[in-house]
């Protein structure tokens, strides 16, 4: 998915600000806090984006991505599910208590937000109520 002219547009000035603000200092021979009060930005921005410049060079002033390197995910078994589920449905546990059961007896810890959404998959995050009528 690319980005619109004006999203790029934006980006190209950016990386043109943070250029400018590099060699600014090179240019007029002002002191680095000068420099950064007129731009906006701290002393230690102006640090990063000058490491940045020296290692990657142009590519290096634009901005990185923010999102993890790497996500651990606790993979769920078969057999785990089959015992939240019959936590669930014999002994009408709510998460919390599944939780804290998953802990005592498997010594697996699970948050409720992972228990809620098994429960989900299988339509049982709401029991029924079983009274006579």
């Amino acid at each position: 998915m690319g980005y619109t002219s004006a999203v790029r547009k934006c980006i190209h000035v950016e990386i043109r600000n943070r250029f400018n603000l590099i060699h600014e200092r090179e240019w007029t021979g002002e002191t680095v806090s000068i420099i950064c009060k007129r731009y906006g930005t701290s002393r230690k921005s102006y640090y990063k984006w000058k490491n940045r410049y020296k290692q990657k060079g142009i590519d290096g002033l634009s901005d990185l991505s923010r999102r993890p390197h790497n996500i651990k995910y606790k993979k769920i078994t078969s057999e785990m599910q089959e015992t939240i589920l019959d936590l669930r449905l014999t002994k009408r546990f709510g998460c919390s208590r599944i939780k804290f059961r998953l802990k005592r007896i498997i010594g697996l810890s699970l948050s409720t937000r992972t228990l809620y959404k098994i429960l989900k998959r299988y339509g049982l995050n709401i029991l029924k109520c079983h009274a006579s009528q």
